[in-house]
Protein backbone atom coordinates (compact mmCIF):
# COMPACT_ATOMS: atom_id res chain seq x y z
CA UNK A 1 0.00 0.00 0.00
CA UNK A 2 2.88 2.37 0.78
CA UNK A 3 4.13 2.07 -2.81
CA UNK A 4 0.75 2.96 -4.31
CA UNK A 5 -0.19 6.47 -5.37
CA UNK A 6 -3.21 8.26 -3.94
CA UNK A 7 -4.98 7.93 -7.29
CA UNK A 8 -4.36 4.17 -7.33
CA UNK A 9 -5.70 3.84 -3.80
CA UNK A 10 -8.84 5.78 -4.67
CA UNK A 11 -9.39 3.68 -7.79
CA UNK A 12 -8.96 0.52 -5.71
CA UNK A 13 -11.47 1.86 -3.15
CA UNK A 14 -13.90 2.65 -5.97
CA UNK A 15 -13.57 -0.84 -7.44
CA UNK A 16 -14.03 -2.47 -4.04
CA UNK A 17 -17.10 -0.31 -3.36
CA UNK A 18 -18.65 -1.20 -6.70
CA UNK A 19 -17.93 -4.89 -6.12
CA UNK A 20 -19.44 -4.66 -2.63
CA UNK A 21 -22.58 -2.99 -3.92
CA UNK A 22 -22.83 -5.56 -6.69
CA UNK A 23 -22.44 -8.39 -4.17
CA UNK A 24 -25.12 -6.93 -1.90
CA UNK A 25 -27.51 -6.48 -4.80
CA UNK A 26 -26.82 -10.02 -6.00
CA UNK A 27 -27.46 -11.49 -2.55
CA UNK A 28 -30.61 -9.40 -2.20
CA UNK A 29 -31.76 -10.52 -5.63
CA UNK A 30 -31.20 -14.19 -4.84
CA UNK A 31 -32.96 -13.83 -1.47
CA UNK A 32 -35.92 -12.04 -3.03
CA UNK A 33 -36.17 -14.64 -5.73
CA UNK A 34 -36.21 -17.37 -3.09
CA UNK A 35 -38.83 -15.85 -0.74
CA UNK A 36 -41.03 -14.13 -3.33
CA UNK A 37 -44.58 -15.29 -4.08
CA UNK A 38 -44.31 -18.45 -6.18
CA UNK A 39 -40.69 -18.62 -5.21
CA UNK A 40 -38.94 -21.74 -3.90
CA UNK A 41 -39.63 -21.10 -0.20
CA UNK A 42 -43.17 -19.87 -0.88
CA UNK A 43 -43.91 -23.01 -2.87
CA UNK A 44 -42.63 -25.19 -0.02
CA UNK A 45 -44.93 -23.38 2.44
CA UNK A 46 -47.93 -23.67 0.15
CA UNK A 47 -47.17 -27.34 -0.46
CA UNK A 48 -47.10 -28.02 3.30
CA UNK A 49 -50.40 -26.19 3.79
CA UNK A 50 -51.96 -28.05 0.89
CA UNK A 51 -50.79 -31.32 2.39
CA UNK A 52 -52.42 -30.49 5.73
CA UNK A 53 -55.55 -29.29 3.96
CA UNK A 54 -55.73 -32.54 2.01
CA UNK A 55 -55.36 -34.64 5.17
CA UNK A 56 -57.47 -32.67 7.66
CA UNK A 57 -60.89 -31.18 6.92
CA UNK A 58 -61.02 -27.38 7.28
CA UNK A 59 -62.68 -26.08 10.47
CA UNK A 60 -64.86 -23.64 8.55
CA UNK A 61 -66.28 -26.41 6.39
CA UNK A 62 -68.71 -28.69 8.28
CA UNK A 63 -68.21 -31.69 6.05
CA UNK A 64 -66.69 -33.74 8.86
CA UNK A 65 -69.62 -33.12 11.25
CA UNK A 66 -71.97 -34.07 8.42
CA UNK A 67 -70.09 -37.31 7.77
CA UNK A 68 -70.10 -38.16 11.46
CA UNK A 69 -73.85 -37.53 11.64
CA UNK A 70 -74.32 -39.83 8.64
CA UNK A 71 -72.33 -42.53 10.44
CA UNK A 72 -74.37 -42.04 13.61
CA UNK A 73 -77.61 -43.09 11.84
CA UNK A 74 -76.52 -46.72 11.76
CA UNK A 75 -74.24 -46.77 14.80
CA UNK A 76 -74.79 -48.45 18.15
CA UNK A 77 -75.78 -46.31 21.15
CA UNK A 78 -72.28 -46.55 22.60
CA UNK A 79 -70.75 -45.36 19.31
CA UNK A 80 -73.30 -42.56 18.98
CA UNK A 81 -72.11 -41.03 22.24
CA UNK A 82 -68.55 -40.79 20.96
CA UNK A 83 -69.69 -39.33 17.63
CA UNK A 84 -71.74 -36.75 19.48
CA UNK A 85 -68.70 -35.64 21.50
CA UNK A 86 -66.61 -35.39 18.33
CA UNK A 87 -69.26 -33.27 16.56
CA UNK A 88 -69.39 -31.01 19.64
CA UNK A 89 -65.63 -30.52 19.51
CA UNK A 90 -65.80 -29.71 15.78
CA UNK A 91 -68.53 -27.21 16.55
CA UNK A 92 -66.28 -25.45 19.04
CA UNK A 93 -63.45 -25.32 16.48
CA UNK A 94 -65.85 -23.92 13.91
CA UNK A 95 -67.02 -21.15 16.26
CA UNK A 96 -63.44 -20.28 17.21
CA UNK A 97 -62.32 -19.96 13.59
CA UNK A 98 -65.47 -18.04 12.76
CA UNK A 99 -64.56 -15.48 15.43
CA UNK A 100 -61.10 -15.15 13.88
CA UNK A 101 -62.52 -14.47 10.46
CA UNK A 102 -64.95 -11.94 11.89
CA UNK A 103 -61.91 -9.81 12.84
CA UNK A 104 -60.16 -10.37 9.51
CA UNK A 105 -60.16 -7.91 6.61
CA UNK A 106 -61.84 -9.71 3.71
CA UNK A 107 -63.33 -8.50 0.45
CA UNK A 108 -67.05 -7.79 0.87
CA UNK A 109 -68.30 -10.68 -1.31
CA UNK A 110 -66.03 -13.22 0.39
CA UNK A 111 -66.93 -11.90 3.85
CA UNK A 112 -70.63 -12.18 3.02
CA UNK A 113 -70.35 -15.77 1.79
CA UNK A 114 -68.09 -16.91 4.64
CA UNK A 115 -69.51 -15.03 7.61
CA UNK A 116 -73.19 -15.06 6.70
CA UNK A 117 -74.21 -17.29 3.77
CA UNK A 118 -72.24 -20.31 5.08
CA UNK A 119 -72.49 -19.47 8.79
CA UNK A 120 -76.25 -19.44 9.12
CA UNK A 121 -76.76 -22.95 7.60
CA UNK A 122 -73.89 -24.22 9.77
CA UNK A 123 -75.62 -22.92 12.91
CA UNK A 124 -78.85 -24.53 11.78
CA UNK A 125 -76.97 -27.79 11.19
CA UNK A 126 -75.44 -27.83 14.69
CA UNK A 127 -78.70 -26.71 16.35
CA UNK A 128 -80.71 -29.48 14.63
CA UNK A 129 -78.00 -31.95 15.53
CA UNK A 130 -78.15 -30.96 19.21
CA UNK A 131 -81.93 -30.53 19.60
CA UNK A 132 -83.39 -33.18 17.29
CA UNK A 133 -80.92 -35.62 15.78
CA UNK A 134 -79.04 -36.96 18.79
CA UNK A 135 -82.14 -36.91 21.08
CA UNK A 136 -84.01 -39.04 18.48
CA UNK A 137 -81.08 -41.46 18.34
CA UNK A 138 -81.05 -41.62 22.11
CA UNK A 139 -84.73 -42.58 22.07
CA UNK A 140 -83.92 -44.99 19.21
CA UNK A 141 -86.56 -43.15 17.17
CA UNK A 142 -85.23 -43.89 13.71
CA UNK A 143 -87.90 -41.95 11.81
CA UNK A 144 -87.41 -38.78 13.86
CA UNK A 145 -83.64 -39.15 13.52
CA UNK A 146 -83.86 -39.46 9.75
CA UNK A 147 -86.22 -36.46 9.55
CA UNK A 148 -83.73 -34.42 11.59
CA UNK A 149 -80.87 -35.73 9.43
CA UNK A 150 -82.78 -34.54 6.33
CA UNK A 151 -82.94 -31.00 7.80
CA UNK A 152 -79.24 -31.25 8.61
CA UNK A 153 -78.54 -32.38 5.02
CA UNK A 154 -80.44 -29.38 3.63
CA UNK A 155 -78.44 -27.05 5.91
CA UNK A 156 -75.20 -28.78 4.87
CA UNK A 157 -76.03 -28.39 1.16
CA UNK A 158 -76.75 -24.69 1.62
CA UNK A 159 -73.54 -24.32 3.66
CA UNK A 160 -71.52 -26.17 1.00
CA UNK A 161 -72.87 -23.95 -1.82
CA UNK A 162 -71.76 -20.88 0.14
CA UNK A 163 -68.38 -22.48 0.86
CA UNK A 164 -67.91 -23.16 -2.86
CA UNK A 165 -68.43 -19.45 -3.49
CA UNK A 166 -65.93 -18.66 -0.73
CA UNK A 167 -63.41 -20.97 -2.40
CA UNK A 168 -63.93 -19.22 -5.73
CA UNK A 169 -63.52 -15.83 -4.06
CA UNK A 170 -60.46 -16.99 -2.12
CA UNK A 171 -58.85 -18.27 -5.31
CA UNK A 172 -59.53 -14.94 -6.95
CA UNK A 173 -57.97 -13.17 -3.97
CA UNK A 174 -54.95 -15.45 -4.22
CA UNK A 175 -54.59 -14.77 -7.92
CA UNK A 176 -54.88 -11.01 -7.41
CA UNK A 177 -52.41 -11.19 -4.53
CA UNK A 178 -49.94 -13.19 -6.60
CA UNK A 179 -50.30 -10.74 -9.48
CA UNK A 180 -49.76 -7.80 -7.14
CA UNK A 181 -46.83 -9.59 -5.57
CA UNK A 182 -45.34 -10.19 -9.01
CA UNK A 183 -45.79 -6.51 -9.85
CA UNK A 184 -44.21 -5.50 -6.56
CA UNK A 185 -41.40 -7.94 -7.14
CA UNK A 186 -40.72 -6.51 -10.58
CA UNK A 187 -40.98 -2.99 -9.24
CA UNK A 188 -38.55 -3.62 -6.41
CA UNK A 189 -36.15 -5.44 -8.71
CA UNK A 190 -36.15 -2.50 -11.09
CA UNK A 191 -35.89 -0.14 -8.13
CA UNK A 192 -32.98 -2.13 -6.71
CA UNK A 193 -31.15 -2.17 -10.03
CA UNK A 194 -31.83 1.53 -10.56
CA UNK A 195 -30.75 2.49 -7.06
CA UNK A 196 -27.68 0.28 -7.31
CA UNK A 197 -26.71 1.77 -10.65
CA UNK A 198 -27.40 5.29 -9.39
CA UNK A 199 -25.52 4.68 -6.17
CA UNK A 200 -22.61 3.19 -8.08
CA UNK A 201 -22.56 6.15 -10.48
CA UNK A 202 -22.72 8.63 -7.59
CA UNK A 203 -19.97 6.72 -5.78
CA UNK A 204 -17.75 6.66 -8.86
CA UNK A 205 -18.32 10.36 -9.53
CA UNK A 206 -17.71 11.19 -5.88
CA UNK A 207 -14.49 9.18 -5.77
CA UNK A 208 -13.31 10.76 -9.03
CA UNK A 209 -14.06 14.21 -7.64
CA UNK A 210 -12.22 13.35 -4.44
CA UNK A 211 -9.31 11.99 -6.47
CA UNK A 212 -9.24 15.16 -8.56
CA UNK A 213 -9.40 17.45 -5.53
CA UNK A 214 -6.47 15.56 -4.00
CA UNK A 215 -4.21 14.42 -6.83
CA UNK A 216 -4.42 17.59 -8.94
CA UNK A 217 -3.40 19.96 -6.10
CA UNK A 218 -0.69 17.55 -4.96
CA UNK A 219 0.72 17.42 -8.48
CA UNK A 220 0.55 21.23 -8.69
CA UNK A 221 2.44 21.49 -5.39
CA UNK A 222 5.04 19.00 -6.69
CA UNK A 223 5.53 21.13 -9.83
CA UNK A 224 5.84 24.22 -7.65
CA UNK A 225 8.53 22.53 -5.54
CA UNK A 226 10.41 21.55 -8.71
CA UNK A 227 10.42 25.16 -9.92
CA UNK A 228 11.45 26.43 -6.48
CA UNK A 229 14.32 23.94 -6.35
CA UNK A 230 15.38 25.22 -9.79
CA UNK A 231 15.56 28.75 -8.37
CA UNK A 232 12.31 30.16 -9.79
CA UNK A 233 10.96 32.24 -6.90
CA UNK A 234 8.22 33.85 -9.01
CA UNK A 235 6.08 30.70 -9.06
CA UNK A 236 2.79 31.01 -7.16
CA UNK A 237 1.93 28.47 -4.43
CA UNK A 238 -1.68 27.40 -4.95
CA UNK A 239 -4.02 25.75 -2.44
CA UNK A 240 -2.98 27.65 0.67
CA UNK A 241 -6.59 28.57 1.41
CA UNK A 242 -7.79 24.97 1.64
CA UNK A 243 -8.77 23.63 5.07
CA UNK A 244 -7.63 20.04 4.47
CA UNK A 245 -4.24 18.32 4.53
CA UNK A 246 -3.46 19.56 1.01
CA UNK A 247 -3.87 23.12 2.30
CA UNK A 248 -1.42 22.38 5.11
CA UNK A 249 1.12 21.11 2.58
CA UNK A 250 0.61 24.20 0.39
CA UNK A 251 1.09 26.53 3.37
CA UNK A 252 4.29 24.67 4.31
CA UNK A 253 5.57 25.15 0.74
CA UNK A 254 4.68 28.85 1.04
CA UNK A 255 6.84 29.10 4.17
CA UNK A 256 9.65 27.33 2.31
CA UNK A 257 9.33 29.81 -0.57
CA UNK A 258 9.40 32.78 1.82
CA UNK A 259 12.57 31.40 3.42
CA UNK A 260 14.18 31.03 -0.02
CA UNK A 261 13.23 34.61 -0.93
CA UNK A 262 14.73 35.89 2.33
CA UNK A 263 17.88 33.89 1.67
CA UNK A 264 18.19 35.37 -1.83
CA UNK A 265 17.66 38.85 -0.38
CA UNK A 266 20.43 38.35 2.17
CA UNK A 267 22.71 36.92 -0.52
CA UNK A 268 22.06 39.96 -2.73
CA UNK A 269 22.74 42.31 0.17
CA UNK A 270 26.05 40.56 0.87
CA UNK A 271 26.98 40.74 -2.83
CA UNK A 272 26.20 44.48 -2.90
CA UNK A 273 28.27 45.06 0.24
CA UNK A 274 31.18 43.13 -1.27
CA UNK A 275 30.91 45.07 -4.53
CA UNK A 276 30.86 48.39 -2.65
CA UNK A 277 33.91 47.31 -0.63
CA UNK A 278 35.80 46.42 -3.82
CA UNK A 279 34.77 49.72 -5.37
CA UNK A 280 36.04 51.63 -2.33
CA UNK A 281 39.31 49.70 -2.48
CA UNK A 282 39.77 50.50 -6.17
CA UNK A 283 39.00 54.16 -5.54
CA UNK A 284 41.56 54.30 -2.71
CA UNK A 285 44.22 52.75 -4.96
CA UNK A 286 43.35 55.15 -7.74
CA UNK A 287 43.69 58.18 -5.45
CA UNK A 288 47.00 56.88 -4.10
CA UNK A 289 48.32 56.29 -7.62
CA UNK A 290 47.28 59.76 -8.75
CA UNK A 291 48.96 61.26 -5.67
CA UNK A 292 52.21 59.38 -6.35
CA UNK A 293 52.09 60.32 -10.04
CA UNK A 294 51.49 63.98 -9.20
CA UNK A 295 54.31 64.18 -6.66
CA UNK A 296 56.66 62.20 -8.94
CA UNK A 297 56.03 64.58 -11.83
CA UNK A 298 56.68 67.58 -9.58
CA UNK A 299 59.99 66.04 -8.43
CA UNK A 300 61.01 65.20 -12.01
CA UNK A 301 60.19 68.71 -13.19
CA UNK A 302 62.25 70.23 -10.35
CA UNK A 303 65.23 67.98 -11.11
CA UNK A 304 64.98 68.75 -14.83
CA UNK A 305 65.08 72.47 -14.07
CA UNK A 306 68.12 71.98 -11.87
CA UNK A 307 69.76 69.88 -14.61
CA UNK A 308 69.24 72.63 -17.23
CA UNK A 309 70.73 75.19 -14.85
CA UNK A 310 73.78 73.02 -14.21
CA UNK A 311 74.19 72.41 -17.96
CA UNK A 312 74.15 76.15 -18.57
CA UNK A 313 76.77 76.65 -15.84
CA UNK A 314 78.90 73.90 -17.40
CA UNK A 315 78.71 75.54 -20.81
CA UNK A 316 79.73 78.91 -19.31
CA UNK A 317 82.57 77.34 -17.49
CA UNK A 318 83.74 75.69 -20.73
CA UNK A 319 83.67 78.99 -22.59
CA UNK A 320 85.54 80.72 -19.80
CA UNK A 321 88.18 78.05 -19.80
CA UNK A 322 88.62 78.34 -23.55
CA UNK A 323 88.97 82.18 -23.29
CA UNK A 324 91.75 82.14 -20.77
CA UNK A 325 93.51 79.06 -22.22
CA UNK A 326 96.16 81.08 -23.94
CA UNK A 327 97.08 83.28 -20.95
CA UNK A 328 98.94 80.91 -18.74
CA UNK A 329 99.94 77.39 -18.12
CA UNK A 330 98.16 77.42 -14.75
CA UNK A 331 95.07 78.79 -16.27
CA UNK A 332 95.35 76.07 -18.92
CA UNK A 333 95.54 73.45 -16.23
CA UNK A 334 92.63 75.02 -14.45
CA UNK A 335 90.73 75.08 -17.67
CA UNK A 336 91.58 71.45 -18.25
CA UNK A 337 90.35 70.70 -14.78
CA UNK A 338 87.23 72.76 -15.42
CA UNK A 339 86.69 70.92 -18.70
CA UNK A 340 87.01 67.61 -16.91
CA UNK A 341 84.52 68.87 -14.38
CA UNK A 342 82.18 69.94 -17.21
CA UNK A 343 82.49 66.50 -18.78
CA UNK A 344 81.70 64.97 -15.41
CA UNK A 345 78.68 67.28 -15.14
CA UNK A 346 77.60 66.30 -18.68
CA UNK A 347 77.89 62.63 -17.79
CA UNK A 348 75.88 63.25 -14.65
CA UNK A 349 73.32 65.14 -16.72
CA UNK A 350 73.13 62.18 -19.12
CA UNK A 351 72.69 59.86 -16.18
CA UNK A 352 70.00 62.20 -14.83
CA UNK A 353 68.22 62.12 -18.22
CA UNK A 354 68.22 58.31 -18.07
CA UNK A 355 66.81 58.45 -14.55
CA UNK A 356 64.12 60.86 -15.71
CA UNK A 357 63.21 58.47 -18.57
CA UNK A 358 63.09 55.62 -16.07
CA UNK A 359 60.80 57.68 -13.84
CA UNK A 360 58.52 58.43 -16.81
CA UNK A 361 58.38 54.75 -17.68
CA UNK A 362 57.68 53.82 -14.08
CA UNK A 363 54.94 56.49 -13.89
CA UNK A 364 53.32 55.06 -17.04
CA UNK A 365 53.54 51.57 -15.57
CA UNK A 366 52.00 52.84 -12.33
CA UNK A 367 49.15 54.39 -14.30
CA UNK A 368 48.49 51.14 -16.17
CA UNK A 369 48.68 49.09 -13.02
CA UNK A 370 46.33 51.48 -11.26
CA UNK A 371 43.76 50.94 -14.09
CA UNK A 372 43.71 47.23 -13.22
CA UNK A 373 44.11 47.66 -9.48
CA UNK A 374 41.47 45.08 -8.59
CA UNK A 375 43.31 42.33 -10.48
CA UNK A 376 46.93 43.36 -9.57
CA UNK A 377 47.02 45.52 -6.46
CA UNK A 378 50.29 43.91 -5.30
CA UNK A 379 51.92 44.78 -8.65
CA UNK A 380 50.90 48.39 -8.20
CA UNK A 381 52.47 48.41 -4.75
CA UNK A 382 55.75 47.06 -6.17
CA UNK A 383 55.63 49.70 -8.95
CA UNK A 384 55.14 52.47 -6.38
CA UNK A 385 58.11 51.11 -4.42
CA UNK A 386 60.24 51.22 -7.61
CA UNK A 387 59.17 54.83 -8.16
CA UNK A 388 60.25 55.71 -4.64
CA UNK A 389 63.66 54.07 -5.23
CA UNK A 390 64.02 55.94 -8.56
CA UNK A 391 63.23 59.22 -6.83
CA UNK A 392 65.86 58.38 -4.21
CA UNK A 393 68.42 57.75 -6.96
CA UNK A 394 67.48 61.05 -8.57
CA UNK A 395 68.10 62.78 -5.24
CA UNK A 396 71.56 61.15 -5.04
CA UNK A 397 72.42 62.25 -8.56
CA UNK A 398 71.22 65.77 -7.82
CA UNK A 399 73.43 65.90 -4.70
CA UNK A 400 76.40 64.71 -6.73
CA UNK A 401 75.80 67.37 -9.39
CA UNK A 402 75.52 70.08 -6.79
CA UNK A 403 78.78 68.98 -5.19
CA UNK A 404 80.55 68.99 -8.54
CA UNK A 405 79.12 72.35 -9.46
CA UNK A 406 80.37 73.79 -6.19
Amino acid sequence: MAMMTIRSKLIMAMVLSVVSIGSIVTCWWVALDAIKVNGAIYKDIIQAKDLVADILPPPEYIIEPYLLATKALDASPATVAGLKDRIEALKQEYMTRHQVWLNASLPPDVARDLLSASYDPALRFFRTCDTAFFPALARQDTDAARAAFKEMTDAYETHRAAIDKVVIGANAIAERTEARAAEQEEFFKVLAVTLSAGLTAVLVILLLMIARTITAPVRAIARTMDRLSAGDLTVAVEGGGRRDEVGEIARAVGVFKAAMIEGERLKGAQAREHAEAEKAKIEALRVMAETVEHESRQAVDAIAEMTRAMADNADGMAHSAAAVGDNSQGVSSAAAQALANAETVAAAAHQLSGAIAEISRQVSTATEVTGSAVMASEGAQRTITSLSEAVARIGSVATLINSIAA
